[in-house]
């Protein structure tokens, strides 16, 4: 049996007060488990019912034991808590925008005397770092779905380098893969590429290379003597409608390419099937599901 600590020695909890002064009086209680939440988004929510429950639902089928269903969640994992942290940031920013321009409408933060307008409050450092860290755990995310997809049989770094590298190399990868659902992958990845990805990757690059930084807004009064914001634009797109749009391509395009992936590991009597829009269930609105092959009519 362990020695009693007596009242009057060092407390064992390492403080170096005497046990009395200490934890003597604290009353221990056993805890059988533990349950903390971390969400309020439920299986509705969009990004939950699909890179959560739909991801494990074709996962299941795939790996059929615990090891290796643990040994898939150990590289998918990463690739999960990257994009959500990056969908948490994108929605502080947005959040953030909107409170300010209401603040400012309603004079809670600014003062107007002598013809000068005080501003009392800078949303401009915090905006600068979550929307920063939007594309850096976006990038992150990226990364490690090379890692899963190298976990699931596949090497496909090509997808993320520049212009010629990918040409190069996603037609080495077609010709070691002659599968011929592989081209219709580089064919997706190749069209994002053109419409949105690249403008990421140059932002991602700018943030870790060259000092990015989000530009300060600026402000004025306009006709009817309100305080406004000048806020930053992308293009012809205020901040909040820009990484909403970079959101909605980076979450979608991850899951395409990790189901798409997994679906080429399916029993060959199953395949993946897409749900259109108007035929998802709002308790549960998933895209992809995995039915027996005899259940997809011929095209």
């Amino acid at each position: 049996m362990a020695n009693k600590v007596g009242r009057n020695d060092p407390c064992s909890c390492g403080s170096g007060k005497k046990y009395k002064k200490c934890c003597m009086n604290i009353v221990k209680h056993e805890i059988l488990h533990t349950l903390v939440k971390t969400s309020d988004l439920g299986s509705a929510d969009p990004f939950i019912a699909r890179m959560y429950m739909q991801i494990f639902e074709i996962r299941d089928l795939i790996f059929p034991t615990d090891k290796d269903r643990r040994e898939f969640d150990e590289y998918y994992t990463p690739v999960l808590q990257n994009l959500m942290e990056a969908r948490l940031v994108k929605d502080r920013c947005v959040e953030l925008v909107n409170k300010h321009r209401q603040d400012l409408k309603s004079g809670k933060v600014t003062r107007v005397e002598n013809k000068t307008l005080t501003v009392m409050e800078s949303i401009d450092d915090n905006l600068n770092i979550w929307f920063k860290d939007f594309f850096i755990r976006g990038y992150i995310a990226n990364q490690n779905i090379i890692r899963l997809a190298k976990f699931i049989g596949f090497k496909i770094s090509f997808i993320f380098k520049n212009d010629q590298d990918f040409d190069e190399e996603s037609k080495k990868f077609l010709k070691n893969n002659p599968n011929g659902g592989m081209k219709f992958l580089v064919d997706m990845v190749s069209k994002d590429r053109k419409e949105w990805f690249s403008q990421f990757v140059e932002i991602r690059t700018k943030i870790e290379h060259s000092g990015f930084q989000v530009p300060c807004l600026q402000y004025r009064i306009n006709e009817k003597s309100e305080p406004i914001a000048l806020e930053p634009t992308f293009g012809e797109m205020d901040i909040e409608s820009y990484i909403d749009l970079m959101w909605n391509n980076l979450f979608p395009f991850c899951e395409d390419v990790i189901v798409f992936l997994l679906s080429s590991k399916l029993p060959e009597e199953f395949a993946v099937k897409h749900i259109p829009v108007s035929a998802r269930e709002k308790s549960k609105p998933i895209r992809y599901v995995v039915v027996p092959k005899s259940d997809i009519p011929p095209e």
